[in-house]
């Protein structure tokens, strides 16, 4: 499909996740869409640490997310959309974010 195909891909994924995450109790960390990249989406979780989020879905659900360090580490977390993402992988995502939600995690 060569680059083109593959940033229409990407394009697709993160647009998936953002309008699927605006469900959800979180907020965008970068809210101008022109100035977000496709490559990853940050969020900050209005309700519970970044760090609790990062830790069930890996524990738990075996999903990886992109955790952040020093002041922001409890704040804020990313979801990658590049390299060997699927829209099933998204449908697991957001069945384990709103599994976590029903539990009185998020």
């Amino acid at each position: 499909g060569g680059i083109e195909a593959e940033r229409e891909r990407v394009k697709k994924i993160t647009n998936a996740f953002r309008s699927r995450i605006a469900e959800l109790p979180f907020e965008f960390v970068v809210e101008d869409p022109k100035d977000r990249t496709n490559a990853v989406t940050a969020v900050r979780p209005l309700t519970c640490g970044a760090k609790k989020i990062i830790q069930v879905l890996k524990d738990e659900y075996q999903i990886w997310g992109c955790p952040n360090g020093g002041e922001i580490a409890d704040k804020i977390f990313r979801i990658g959309h590049i390299g060997n993402i699927t829209m099933d992988d998204l449908d697991s995502l957001f069945a384990a974010l709103k599994d976590m939600q029903a539990r009185g995690i998020i």
